[in-house]
C-alpha cells in the first residue's frame, strides 16, 4: 500500500439522506522497522494516546517480575490493558486480584465512577450498593501498576504521581517501544490521574508494531510483548466488554490483531501478520468515527474481510423509539 500523505479519512453522519455532521480522521501505519507504510491527514502531529496505550503500560506488570511473583493470570493481564465496562466479571476479577496483592479498592487512585456498561450501571443502582474505584474503567490498569509497584519494592501510596518510581519505569518502557524521549513539557494528567505523554503518532504506531512483532527486542521485552498480546487477543471481553468495539473487532480478527480505543477519538492496533501498528486520531475527538475508520483501515490492510467489514461499517442510527433516523458511513 502506498498512501503516504493522503487526505484525512472522512466519516459522515447522516440524518435521513442528508449529511448532518462530518469527522476528519488522521491515521498512520508503521511497520516494526519504523517505516511509515501509509498516512492520512495530519499523521505527523503529536497526540495524547490516552487509554489506547494501556497494553504498552501493562508490559510493566511482566517486566517488573510482578506477573510471576503474584501469579498474574492472562485475564488479569487483559484487565491491566483494559477500559472495561465494570460488568460483574470485570469487577470481581479486579477485586480478587487486589485481594491477592493484600490490597483493596481503597488503594486504587483512579477515582470512582458508575459502570460504563448500561446494564451493569442499572443493576448497581437497583442494588443500592455504592460504586467505587473498582467500577472505574481503568481499575485493572491501576491494579497492574500496584502489582508492579510491589514487585519493585516501592510504596504504593502516590503510585499515580509522575515522579513515582513505577511511573518512571513505565515511561522508560514507552520510550523504548516508541524510540522517542519524553520531556517534561510533554507530560499531562490522564482521566484516571496517571501521566499521559504528548507523542508523535508515528512513534506510537511503532510501539504497537513492536508489541505485536517484537523480534528485534531483547528476550525480556520480546517475551513480555508476546505475553501481553496473547492475553489481550485471547480474552477480549476483559479488555472492553459486551457489545464494545474493541472486544468485537478482536473476536473478528481471531487472534491476529490487538485493537484498543482511547478517549478523544484515539485508537491503536497491533497487527503481527503484517508486522505493523496503526494509530488513529479523530480531529474532533469522536469515538464513533474512530471505530469506523479503524475497520476501514483493517480492511485496506487485508486484515478484515469484506463481509467482516460490513459488520462494522453499516451503522444504522435509531432514536429512543427504535425508529431508524440515519447512519454513519465512510465518505469521500
Amino acid at each position: 500500500m502506498s498512501l503516504k500523505d493522503s487526505p484525512p479519512l472522512k466519516v459522515a453522519v447522516y440524518r435521513g439522506q442528508n449529511v448532518e455532521s462530518r469527522h476528519a480522521v488522521s491515521a498512520v501505519v508503521v511497520n516494526s522497522e519504523g517505516q511509515i507504510e501509509a498516512g492520512w491527514g495530519d499523521y505527523k502531529s503529536k497526540i495524547y494516546p490516552r487509554s489506547s496505550i494501556k497494553s504498552i503500560q501493562a508490559l510493566a506488570v511482566v517486566t517488573s517480575g510482578a506477573a510471576d511473583i503474584f501469579n498474574v493470570s492472562d485475564i488479569e493481564l487483559a484487565l491491566a490493558s483494559a477500559s472495561h465496562g465494570a460488568e460483574p466479571q470485570h469487577v470481581s476479577a479486579v477485586e480478587l486480584w487486589l485481594n491477592r496483592l493484600g490490597l483493596s479498592a481503597n488503594d486504587l487512585e483512579c477515582g470512582a465512577h458508575l459502570p460504563s456498561n448500561h446494564e451493569a450501571m442499572l443493576n448497581l443502582l437497583d442494588s443500592h450498593h455504592p460504586f467505587s474505584a473498582l467500577h472505574n474503567n481503568c481499575s485493572g490498569k491501576h491494579t497492574g501498576m500496584l502489582a508492579a509497584t510491589l514487585a519493585m519494592g516501592e510504596k504504593t501510596l502516590g503510585y499515580t504521581h509522575k515522579n513515582h518510581p513505577v511511573q518512571n519505569y513505565i515511561k522508560k518502557i514507552i520510550e523504548e517501544y516508541c524510540s522517542e524521549f519524553v520531556d517534561s513539557d510533554s507530560i499531562a494528567i490522564d482521566g484516571c490521574s496517571i501521566p499521559t505523554f504528548f507523542m508523535p503518532m508515528k512513534s506510537l504506531a511503532l510501539a504497537m508494531a513492536r508489541l505485536g512483532s517484537p523480534d528485534n527486542f531483547s528476550e525480556k521485552y520480546r517475551s513480555a510483548s508476546e505475553r501481553i498480546f496473547k492475553a489481550n487477543v485471547e480474552n477480549p471481553f476483559f479488555v472492553a466488554g459486551t457489545g464494545r468495539y474493541c472486544t468485537e473487532i478482536m473476536l473478528e480478527l481471531r487472534g491476529n490483531g490487538l485493537v484498543k480505543t482511547g478517549a478523544e477519538g484515539v485508537m491503536f492496533a497491533a497487527l503481527p501478520r503484517i508486522k505493523s501498528g496503526v494509530v488513529i486520531k479523530v480531529q474532533d475527538g469522536a469515538t464513533r468515527a474512530a471505530e469506523l475508520a479503524m475497520s476501514w483501515i483493517l480492511r485496506e490492510l487485508g486484515q478484515l474481510s469484506e463481509d467482516s467489514y460490513k459488520k462494522f461499517s453499516e451503522i444504522e442510527l435509531k432514536n429512543w423509539n427504535k425508529i431508524s433516523t440515519g447512519s454513519i458511513r465512510m465518505t469521500e
